[in-house]
């Protein structure tokens, strides 16, 4: 199998393993860690000789923008503040601190965006 076969494979995974929640089409991982905070995947890359264990938000975001050479610095931050959500664009590649940052707009009350720029605004 090459790895654009790989890919689409990778992305019916997702795609058959979730299911849509709320106001915000979150798209819920039914895939492992499901009584985490956060969800994970068993993969094995292909040019990689084991499978590991990886956050599932991280790997949509991977497989969804083709970026599979993510720095270890950045997170994949959850535009929705749903820790199992791993649609595309309720996710963002950004800095620790703004990933920090939106807690404290969840923590808002009423929930709202404080801005986060030049990064996307939370969706709540």
């Amino acid at each position: 199998m090459n790895i654009e076969e790989w890919k689409i494979k990778q992305k019916d995974r997702i795609l058959n393993n979730m299911t849509v929640q709320g106001p915000h089409n979150c798209w819920i991982c039914d895939l492992g860690g499901r009584g985490q905070k956060y969800s994970t995947l068993c993969v094995k890359m292909p040019w990689e000789m084991k499978k590991k264990t990886v956050l599932s938000h991280r790997f949509a975001f991977m497989i969804f923008y083709d970026s599979f050479e993510l720095s270890e610095s950045l997170q994949v931050s959850h535009l929705c503040h749903q820790h199992h959500c791993v649609n595309p664009e309720h996710l963002s590649l950004e800095p620790n601190h703004v990933n920090m940052d939106r807690q404290i707009c969840r923590g808002i009350y009423p929930p709202r965006c404080k801005k986060h720029e030049p990064h996307r605004d939370c969706i709540l």
